[in-house]
């Protein structure tokens, strides 16, 4: 306890003197807060309207966007429709004209055959008739050889028996 009174009491008085000048501080603090409260709060404010602002912008750009995506889809689509309608019409004559073609060639093939069979029937009718009236005179031929036999044979017993 080397100090003295006096400088005790002068220690206190410049404590006091801190501490009267400390309400003052801290009103100048709170006035800080207070203006740094508002400065932000109003920075915070523009923030918020910027964003909503440019997520707005970019909500109408899209939607913009999507719009003429899909109007140039539908009239993609519509090209697409009209080239193929096009192309399958095309394909539908291709294919009626070739069905066309294959069915008249048909039915000159089928003429042509139905003619050669006519023909060969008529050819083979022909041999066949010729056949029959070979076959018959060699039937003929047979015939009358086997009597001319029966009878050689009849004159050999009928003369064997006379002079028996």
């Amino acid at each position: 306890m080397g100090q003295t009174i006096g400088n005790r009491v002068e220690e206190l008085e410049t404590r006091v003197a801190k501490l009267e000048q400390l309400p003052e501080r801290i009103d100048g603090l709170a006035s800080q807060i207070a203006q740094l409260r508002t400065g932000m709060h109003d920075e915070f404010s523009a923030v918020r309207t910027e964003m909503r602002d440019e997520f707005s912008a970019v909500r109408t750009e899209m939607r913009d966007e999507f719009a003429a995506v899909r109007t140039e889809m539908r009239d993609e689509f519509a090209a697409v429709r009209t080239e193929m309608h096009g192309e399958f019409s095309a394909v539908r004559t291709e294919m009626r004209d070739e069905f066309a073609a294959v069915r008249t060639e048909m039915h000159d093939e089928f003429s042509a055959v139905r003619n050669e069979s006519h023909h060969e029937s008529l050819s083979l009718r022909e041999e066949i008739r010729l056949g029959d009236e070979e076959t018959r005179r060699y039937m003929r031929v047979l015939h009358e050889e086997i009597i001319s036999r029966i009878a050689t044979i009849q004159e050999g017993q009928d003369g064997k028996t006379r002079n028996q």
